[in-house]
């Protein structure tokens, strides 16, 4: 069973590298909830669970709305927050006026993921809203360990797509492709036809001298 997650895992990260560019170390932003859970099931460092999970080194943060929810909840979260505040601290635009962890993160991701974050955290939705766009990478704990969702059906679709558009050569490319396939035929030359000696009409007589003429420079420029 756990061979199979690593696996699972493994080929999840690998969808992400080759479709969004994702590259160690891996940036993940984790939020409250996630840190809580970990720190509820004693499975250690989130860095080092993390790292298990992706196979390779990670770079871990969080948000001031992150942080702002996790003071909130008060002492039951009291370890998960001071766990949080040793994280990098992205800079977000809700300083003054914070929200949810989740609207913080989607604000942070937009809908292209240019900066390649996975995101874990506990939170269905979030982790629903994820899958829906095509560099959206999520990561949850459960009493099993720490998992990695596998790309959704939009996203495999949406990567084929990509894919399809990267082969296709672009209009200019064909046209030009086409021409130099038509110039690449071989020629057909026109003989007149043999008659029998005597018999040569002066128009023969013309079209042997050409074709003649034509092999000579043909000689010539080899």
């Amino acid at each position: 069973m756990r061979r199979k997650k690593h696996k699972n895992a493994r080929r999840a990260v690998r969808f992400f590298k080759v479709t969004s560019g994702f590259r160690p170390p891996y940036k993940v932003i984790v939020d409250g909830n996630f840190v809580h859970a970990l720190t509820q099931q004693r499975m250690g460092e989130p860095s080092e669970a993390l790292q298990k999970l992706v196979g390779g080194p990670v770079k871990l943060s969080t948000t001031p709305c992150i942080l702002s929810e996790l003071k909130a909840l008060g002492k039951d979260f009291s370890n998960a927050y001071q766990t949080s505040k040793r994280l990098l601290k992205l800079t977000c635009s809700h300083q003054s006026n914070p929200v949810t962890p989740s609207d913080c993160i989607m604000s942070l991701i937009g809908g292209s993921n240019t900066e390649h974050f996975f995101v874990a955290s506990q939170d269905a939705q979030l982790r629903k809203k994820l899958q829906q766009l095509p560099a959206g990478a999520s990561i949850f704990a459960s009493v099993n360990g720490v998992h990695l969702e596998q790309p959704s059906a939009e996203q495999r679709l949406a990567a084929g797509q990509v894919e399809k558009e990267h082969m296709k050569p672009t209009e200019p490319v064909a046209a030009a492709s086409a021409e130099a396939d038509y110039e690449a035929r071989p020629r057909r030359i026109e003989r007149p036809s043999i008659k029998r000696k005597g018999h040569f009409s002066e128009a023969d007589i013309r079209k042997l001298h050409d074709v003649n003429e034509q092999r000579f420079v043909g000689i010539a420029a080899q």
